[in-house]
């Protein structure tokens, strides 16, 4: 299901420079490692560990929810729909709103099973081909 209001409100807030990317890997970095962890354990065993993993309170609520309501059978792209909201409401911008796009693009990646490998491709992606040169 497509959120016409957030790819909207994306669009016109979407230019991120080089810093506000740089700032932003860490995140990318956790989320692999979620991903991988997931992956050999399981849902629940990141649940128990989130602070672990990542000390990003967004990141942290998000995993969370998105267990909690996945636990539920809540719909993959209800999880997506949710978190799309929380982003428009939280009127992110800059390295900020990359950051959350990032959490947002990976969890939902993790909750539909998606291999780590491939959610590695993915985040790098919204980096542009030129940022890692």
């Amino acid at each position: 299901m497509e959120n016409i209001k957030f790819d909207t409100w994306i669009k016109n807030r979407q230019e991120f420079s080089d810093d506000d990317k740089k700032g932003s890997i860490e995140i990318a970095y956790n989320i692999l490692e979620i991903a991988i962890a997931v992956r050999r354990n399981g849902l629940l065993h990141i649940d128990d560990n989130l602070t672990k993993f990542t000390n990003d309170k967004f990141l942290q609520k998000a995993l969370s929810d998105a267990i909690s309501l996945s636990l539920n059978k809540t719909h993959i792209d209800e999880i997506r729909e949710k978190m799309q909201n929380e982003i428009i409401a939280g009127d992110y911008k800059g390295k900020e709103l990359f950051k959350q796009i990032l959490i947002l693009e990976g969890v939902t990646a993790i909750f539909a099973g998606t291999n780590p490998i491939y959610i590695g491709y993915c985040l790098t992606s919204l980096y542009g081909e030129n940022f890692f040169k």
